[in-house]
């Protein structure tokens, strides 16, 4: 097609995608963003299991992990936000995924349960 018909739908010609994905390595940005949150929880479980906190309660342990997931996957909407306003698509959309797949394994386990 040509650059009128691109410019009368009011889209974005083929040769202007390459260009808008440049620079957004998604991969690392996954590895960071996975790495952050599993040694987050890593620290949390070991900090509970070596500190004598005076209970040996694994509820505790589900329920600051949970908190941690929910505080995690808040700033990973807001850092999408921030993706999108910087015009950064595929970065976004990893941070999407990202924040999906807790409560997608979470509804899975529990309907295991019953």
């Amino acid at each position: 097609m040509s650059n009128k018909i691109y410019g009368l739908l009011e889209i974005n010609p083929p040769e202007n995608y390459a260009n808008q994905n440049r620079g957004q390595n998604i991969a690392k940005h996954l590895l960071i963003r996975i790495g952050a949150a599993l040694l987050a929880i890593l620290l949390l479980f070991s900090y509970s299991i070596f500190s004598d906190l005076g209970t040996n309660d694994s509820l505790g342990l589900l329920l600051s992990g949970a908190a941690f997931l929910l505080i995690w996957m808040f700033f990973l909407l807001i850092e999408a936000l921030i993706l999108h306003a910087n015009k950064k698509p595929l970065l976004r959309n990893a941070n999407f995924i990202l924040i999906l797949i807790p409560p997608f394994f979470i509804f899975i386990w529990l309907n295991t349960l019953y």
